[in-house]
């Protein structure tokens, strides 16, 4: 009874009924984007939209599907020499590129993987290697991966060389020589559109979550209910579970409600194809050996954990301080110290990996070489985010319940 009372009081703000709406926009625009983001350039070099520019993309691409092995590898470099032996790839005209280009979109995204493959180096990126690959070269495909990341940590002219342990070193090599090869390739169109414009209901939907939450408390204070409030019987025990219980059930029902529409509508929309590829089809370098449906299912889940732990934080602080005004501002401070801190010192970095905006950008971090060593044994910072902050979540429930246990009358 009382969770529910909590609930119809916080809902039946109108700061909160604009939030919901803010929420639900975001929701909206993040699939918008997403799935007007898949393109497919016709037979006159013209980009088209829409469900049937979809279906044609998937059906050119599902021409290639199956193991990236030498023989589809090879096949792919003589549909590339073919396409750039044409007249049209060759044309000054741009239309005349982009009917080039067209003929590629089958291709397009092996051929990009190409590009780092056969790198002058780790960091080098030359758009234009793939087309300068001959047959002869494709059983240096994924050794190259691997001799590439080595020749980067080892080379003394790198930062890297200094940047990671001796141990450290061996963990990412070990993680390059330890993914299953040749890749599984398949269109996943649909899995790709989900993570890159997950940034929206994710990162920014964390944000605007906390606005519904942050009166729980502080509200209390700002009405002059405080007094009455913790002379009551129960004021400082259940109704003060009850505020935190329905904070958790309302931050909890619309994250995943929105997610789940987020999801349904873009993989429903573009295809769930080719969620069991592995995400180096998508991010080559990534040392993570993660199908692409478990990249995304990790980076809905960490943004779950991140938003609980911005909400319960934001909570905290409006119960100690007990201004709802300064509270909201410690998201935005969280997710923009990063960017404050970066470039300081490699030593720096090692912490700016931790940091909680990490948990609402797991499609980015994901690039990111973040290593730690505990003891003998290594770990990628994605490997260590949830058990760290599902510590802190787990301290500051008690901590926002005692906060009020404690509170004095004033």
């Amino acid at each position: 009874m009382m969770v529910r009372f909590e609930l119809k009081k916080v809902l039946g703000k109108t700061s909160s009924k604009i939030t919901l709406l803010i929420w639900a926009g975001l929701i909206l625009i993040g699939s918008l984007l997403a799935i007007n983001g898949v393109e497919w350039t016709d037979e006159q070099g013209q980009q088209q939209q829409g469900h049937a520019a979809v279906m044609k993309l998937r059906e050119a691409q599902k021409q290639w599907s199956g193991p990236l092995d030498e023989e589809t590898l090879t096949q792919v470099i003589l549909e590339n020499q073919r396409i750039e032996a044409t007249p049209e790839a060759n044309s000054q005209d741009t239309q005349q590129r982009n009917i080039a280009f067209g003929w590629k979109q089958g291709i397009y995204e092996i051929w990009w993987l190409m590009n780092y493959a056969y790198a002058d180096g780790f960091q080098s990126m030359d758009a234009y290697v793939a087309d300068r690959v001959t047959v002869d070269m494709v059983s240096q495909f994924y050794l190259n991966r691997v001799k590439l990341l080595r020749d980067w940590l080892y080379d003394e002219s790198n930062e890297a060389y200094s940047l990671f342990s001796e141990q450290e070193k061996q963990f990412l090599l070990q993680q390059y020589e330890q993914i299953e090869t040749p890749f599984q390739y398949d269109y996943w169109g649909g899995w790709n559109q989900a993570m890159y414009q997950s940034f929206l209901p994710i990162a920014m939907g964390a944000l605007v979550l906390t606005f519904l939450v942050v009166g729980f408390f502080s509200d209390e204070f700002r009405w002059k209910a405080d007094a009455i409030y913790f002379s009551s019987q129960y004021g400082r025990t259940k109704a003060t579970a009850a505020k935190i219980k329905a904070a958790l059930l309302l931050i909890t029902g619309l994250y995943w409600l929105g997610i789940g529409v987020y999801t349904a509508v873009i993989l429903g929309y573009l295809g769930a194809d080719g969620g069991g590829c592995p995400i180096q089809i998508s991010i080559w370098k990534c040392f993570y050996n993660w199908k692409i449906w478990q990249v995304y299912l990790i980076a809905v889940v960490l943004g779950y954990i991140g938003t609980l732990f911005f909400v319960l934080l934001t909570m905290w602080v409006s119960a100690k301080t007990k201004s709802a005004v300064f509270s909201v501002t410690i998201p935005f401070i969280l997710i923009l110290l990063p960017s404050m801190l970066e470039n300081l010192s490699t030593s720096v970095d090692k912490v700016i990996g931790l940091l909680p905006d990490r948990l609402l950008q797991v499609t980015q971090c994901i690039r990111y070489f973040d290593v730690y060593s505990i003891g003998q044994k290594s770990f990628g910072a994605l490997h260590l985010l949830p058990w760290i902050y599902l510590a802190l979540i787990a301290l500051l429930i008690p901590a926002l319940y005692l906060e009020f246990r404690r509170k004095q009358i004033t």
